[in-house]
């Protein structure tokens, strides 16, 4: 069997998430794939069998990675207030860097192609923002609510604004990063 070539690997994950941040999920066909990689049809299903294990493992690949930029530098011991400053700032820097990663990530889970081991990964990825959440809770700081609705609130709203910031409808400066960080922690504390 012919080695598995890394760099073509990325090529054509690269690629899937491009498409599909551009077209979307449902419109997303291993033809164009294969145009936009200059590779043949045969070389991507050499290296992925299906359309929906090349979804899975781009998906988990950039949920691994996602998930430890994201938290990365926050004090597991640290204070509540400058762990959740941390990690909203540590989210609106990444999502802002990889937009179309986000993007594919959010088609993903929106859909029916993600098998039970990448929904594990998203899972997994949310564990330290429930922990962090809870822990907010038993210090009395944060509001006792679920943690999606209060996760909602974060992200949600950072999501909107990063989105719009994209399109070119409103400008993100340090000034109005820290306001986000601070509508966040309002929306959410105790």
């Amino acid at each position: 069997m012919k080695p598995r070539d890394p760099n073509k690997i990325e090529a054509i994950k690269k690629a899937t998430v491009q498409l599909v941040a551009q077209h979307g999920l449902a419109a997303f066909q291993m033809s164009a794939l294969s145009q936009l990689t200059s590779l043949g049809m045969g070389t991507i299903y050499g290296y992925f069998q299906s359309k929906e294990e090349l979804i899975n493992e781009t998906f988990k690949a950039l949920k691994a990675k996602h998930t430890h930029s994201i938290y990365k530098g926050i004090d597991p011991n640290g204070i509540f207030r400058e762990q959740f400053d941390q990690l909203c700032r540590n989210y609106i820097t990444h999502r802002r860097r990889h937009h179309a990663e986000h993007l594919f990530i959010e088609h993903c889970q929106r859909s029916t192609f993600l098998d039970a081991t990448a929904r594990q990964y998203d899972a997994a990825a949310y564990q330290v923002l429930n922990q962090l959440l809870d822990k907010g809770k038993k210090e009395q700081l944060v509001k006792h609510l679920p943690n999606t609705l209060l996760a909602a609130n974060i992200i949600g709203g950072a999501n909107l604004v990063i989105d719009q910031s994209l399109a070119g409808h409103f400008r993100l400066t340090p000034r109005t990063i820290n306001q986000l960080v601070q509508m966040s922690w309002d929306a959410i504390q105790h």
